[in-house]
């Protein structure tokens, strides 16, 4: 028995040269099918591949439009939350203002005027 035979066949008897010529010819037959299907598969591959590949930008096209008006809006919001937004006076004047006040309910006389 040669080496490899039991590799090959997966029986520990070799094949008979008939038998050898048979599973050659079944294997060429079988490898003669499937080419044009392996073929037809790697070509299917690159295609989808080269459809892919033009994904991210033609995605990148659709959002920019809508990314810049988002960033406009958002500029215009914050110019309008800056204008619309109550001014605080300084804590010194709120103290110099309210202090009258607040001395006057506590201790019960009027405040200055």
């Amino acid at each position: 028995m040669a080496p490899n035979d039991l590799e090959v066949t997966g029986r520990s008897t070799p094949l008979s040269p008939g038998a050898t010529v048979g599973k050659i010819e079944r294997l060429a037959a079988w490898r003669d099918r499937l080419a044009p299907l392996v073929g037809a598969v790697r070509s299917s591959i690159e295609d989808a591949r080269g459809r892919a590949a033009g994904i991210g930008d033609r995605v990148d096209e659709a959002v920019d439009p809508l990314s810049e008006a988002i960033s406009a809006l958002s500029d215009r919001l914050a110019a309008f939350a800056e204008l619309t937004a109550p001014r605080r006076r300084p804590r010194r004047a709120l103290l110099r203002t309210s202090a009258p006040r607040d001395r006057a309910r506590r201790t019960g006389r009027p405040g200055p005027r």
